[in-house]
């Protein structure tokens, strides 16, 4: 990862996290950016996580600039620089994963969370997107979450339960090395981190590779 990622990714974070602070009240919405958790294969990092007594709100922040093409579904989605076109994977699917495990870990239903993935500014949609998907006004999105689902005391709980895992700069190399052991196998879905298995289609009989956690995950591939 180049310097110039990593500073435009800290800027972004730091934006998050300047803004959130005029918009959100510090007694209710306890932020926590930077988590490395232990996943299924190996471990997981998260952007952000803010726990309300409205539900756990986990974001996945995307320092992406230019035109963004994707849809809910699609397993890649395309960022256009320039007449240059770059692929990555779905962040939503991403975010699942990142839930997921923080479900395990914090010994919580999925329904708990909220996924948000946040694109800047200089981040134009070309497809139509959920709402959770934006490139701005996260915070008041957030704040449209207004059903109690946790208390104080419970909010308390979480927040030092995930606190430990904040990271640090050697945190961070070994999940690096971590996460290309795991997608370098091809036996790891990339959408929520469940065992990737053959099945056979019930139209055709072609074979597919498809993840064991189906119908929960309806990653698959060729």
């Amino acid at each position: 990862m180049s310097f110039s990622s990593i500073l435009k990714g800290w800027w972004a974070e730091f934006i998050i996290s300047l803004v959130s602070r005029v918009y959100l009240n510090n007694a209710e919405y306890k932020k926590l950016d930077n988590l490395i958790i232990p996943g299924k294969n190996g471990t997981t990092e998260i952007d952000l996580v803010i726990v309300s007594k409205f539900g756990i709100f986990v974001i996945e922040v995307k320092n992406r600039k230019g035109l963004i093409y994707g849809g809910e579904r699609d397993k890649e989605w395309i960022q256009e620089i320039d007449g240059r076109k770059f692929r990555f994977q779905n962040p939503l699917h991403q975010n699942y994963g990142h839930i997921k495990s923080l479900s395990k870990l914090l010994e919580l239903e999925d329904d708990l969370f909220f996924s948000i993935v946040f694109f800047g500014i200089h981040a134009v949609f070309r497809d139509d997107m959920p709402e959770n998907v934006m490139n701005e006004k996260l915070m008041p999105y957030i704040l449209t979450k207004s059903d109690e689902v946790l208390n104080y005391d419970e909010i308390d709980e979480i927040y030092l339960k995930l606190k430990p895992y904040k990271s640090n700069s050697e945190d961070r190399r070994h999940h690096r090395i971590s996460l290309s052991e795991k997608y370098e196998s091809g036996h790891i879905c990339p959408k929520c981190g469940g065992d990737l298995l053959v099945r056979t289609s019930k139209v055709g009989n072609r074979k597919f590779i498809g993840c064991s956690n189906f119908p929960k995950c309806k990653y698959t591939r060729k």
